[in-house]
């Protein structure tokens, strides 16, 4: 722990120092939303390699953007890895980053996160309509404008501290486009791990409460090849028959991760261990943010501790994501499947095909049940049985 006590240390340290340079002051203390990137495959070089394999298939595919093509507006917001702003291509508003590739590791990330959304084509991630790989000023990446902003700010237009007006129904229902999301990155091939989910990476299409998520950011996310793949699988059907003689295969050392990525609030605990982690750190981060989503605040909120202090809490397995008693009782079907994804064991979290079929067969019940009104949505049925599956 005295090692780990050193580097999280350290990341503090790293933070503080950054947000002062955004000229947050010298007091200012790493957020819940600081994005850790700490990987054993941190790049080499200048960090541009594959680029031009990667321009090649932008250009058969259709989605080199030409820097004329583009008009650009206001600045409607700004992160860790470069500003977003409103934009004009070929005669439609898109929204238009502008990312940071002042080092060979954000370099890496740029490629990455192209990569990865040029391939990916689900109704809740984020459009990717062209991106620009002229570096240092033009790398580009284009998608569609959201005009709701970030989950983030859907759920807190007053800020945090004002929790959430949104109708619980509709949090819901955007706990299941995330998972359904998620469940495309699971399923495709190769397997995609998002590696930092998380509502300030969701974008919603209107500030209405029936408003479309969309998973977006994909700058840490990573493939699994088949070796992990196969012993994810492996472990799941061990664990639906335990009495299965035949061990799961282990992972090849590519397949699986270590170093911790991510924010420490939504990370799995194997992440800020150090230890090697796959898909399933995905599925507990999601369960912190469908925690979130059902209590109206963030996870830990009622601790008043730093984003370091319940990384260390999580790692030592003191704390973990909790619903409210009232949301629990309200809905127990929600509640059991939140339980399950933000299990200390990695293998005994679900799957997302598993928790989407739970959200599909549940969800409906569920939300005609907030629509009547009822204090109890649990009415048996359905909700009843998938808590049997999951609790």
């Amino acid at each position: 722990m005295r090692a780990q006590a050193a580097r999280l240390g350290e990341k503090l340290t790293a933070a503080r120092r950054a947000a002062r340079e955004r000229g947050f002051g010298d007091d200012a203390d790493l957020c819940a939303d600081d994005e850790i990137d700490d990987d054993v495959d941190a790049p080499s070089g200048d960090g541009w390699a594959g680029a031009a394999s990667l321009v090649a298939d932008a250009r058969s595919g259709g989605w080199l953007v030409r820097p004329d093509d583009v008009v650009l507006g206001a600045e409607i917001g700004r992160g860790s890895s470069g500003v977003t702003h409103r934009a004009m291509w070929r005669g439609a508003p898109v929204a238009c980053k502008i990312v940071d590739v002042s080092s060979p590791g954000r370099a890496a990330t740029f490629l990455r996160e192209v990569r990865v959304q040029s391939r990916t084509r689900h109704p809740n991630v984020l459009p990717f309509y062209g991106a620009r790989v002229d570096p240092p000023d033009r790398c580009w990446i284009l998608t569609t404008l959201c005009h709701g902003g970030t989950l983030k700010q859907w759920l807190y237009p007053k800020g945090v501290d004002n929790g959430t007006k949104r109708p619980l129904a509709a949090r819901l229902r955007i706990a299941h486009e995330l998972a359904r999301a998620l469940r495309c990155l699971e399923e495709s091939s190769p397997r995609l791990i998002h590696r930092d989910v998380k509502p300030s990476n969701l974008f919603m299409s209107s500030d209405a409460d029936d408003a479309t998520a969309y998973l977006a950011d994909f700058g840490l996310a990573r493939e699994i090849r088949g070796g992990e793949a196969d012993a994810t699988e492996a472990r799941e059907t061990l664990n639906s028959n335990p009495n299965s003689s035949s061990p799961p295969p282990k992972p090849s050392s590519e397949d699986v991760m270590t170093g911790e990525t991510g924010t420490y609030v939504y990370m799995a605990p194997e992440v800020v261990r150090h230890e090697r982690y796959d898909a399933k750190a995905d599925v507990y981060s999601f369960g912190a943010t469908l925690v979130e989503l059902v209590n109206g605040a963030p996870p830990y909120r009622e601790y008043f501790q730093t984003p370091v202090q319940i990384a260390f809490a999580v790692a030592d397995g003191k704390l973990r994501p909790e619903l409210k008693a009232a949301a629990s009782r309200a809905c127990p079907g929600i509640a059991a499947v939140a339980q399950e994804c933000v299990a200390r064991d990695p293998t005994s979290r679900p799957s997302f095909a598993k928790i989407v079929d739970a959200f599909d067969a549940m969800l409906p019940e569920v939300l005609a049940a907030l629509e009547k009104g009822s204090k109890d949505a649990s009415g048996g049925g359905i909700s009843a049985m998938f808590k049997g599956l999951f609790g």
